[in-house]
């Protein structure tokens, strides 16, 4: 089973963040058997494939959207990594109707590397804060959800 080294890791980090800024060409950097678990999917977590649809339905609500890594730590099995997340709300998310509003907000995850690729990630924010940007909660002014 080839492994990735440390310097591979980081490669596959900002590979992955190619990815979640709309490079879809850099799906394999996933392996087939990824799982992404985290606020707001279901516990059994997504597939590669419901990723992908995932990651796809957040770049039509935030076309600009764009995760930024901060900070990385890698090892030749796991990765730890900090984001900075930002977008404009222009599109349908979660039900919400655009708000034009801006978002910024900090994001961490730990990926396993599995067979040289993202296997599994364990992605950590609070959707309260994002929710809050976009005058959805009553601690944004808007309605609450």
């Amino acid at each position: 089973m080839p492994k990735a080294t440390a310097p591979d890791a980081e490669q596959l980090v900002h590979d992955y963040a190619d990815l979640l800024n709309g490079d879809f060409s850099k799906l394999d950097v996933l392996s087939k058997s990824y799982t992404f678990y985290g606020p707001g999917v279901p516990e059994e977590g997504l597939t590669r494939d419901a990723f992908e649809e995932y990651v796809r339905g957040n770049r039509e609500a935030f076309p600009d959207l764009e995760y930024t890594v901060d900070e990385m730590l890698a090892s030749d099995e796991v990765i730890m990594s900090e984001w900075t997340v930002t977008g404009t709300h222009e599109g349908e998310f979660n039900g919400i109707p655009p708000t034009g509003r801006k978002i910024e907000f900090n994001t961490m995850g730990t990926q396993r590397i599995t067979d040289g690729k993202i296997g599994e990630e364990r992605g950590y924010y609070d959707p309260q804060e994002m929710l809050a940007q976009l005058g959805v909660t009553d601690d944004g002014g808007g309605a609450s959800q």
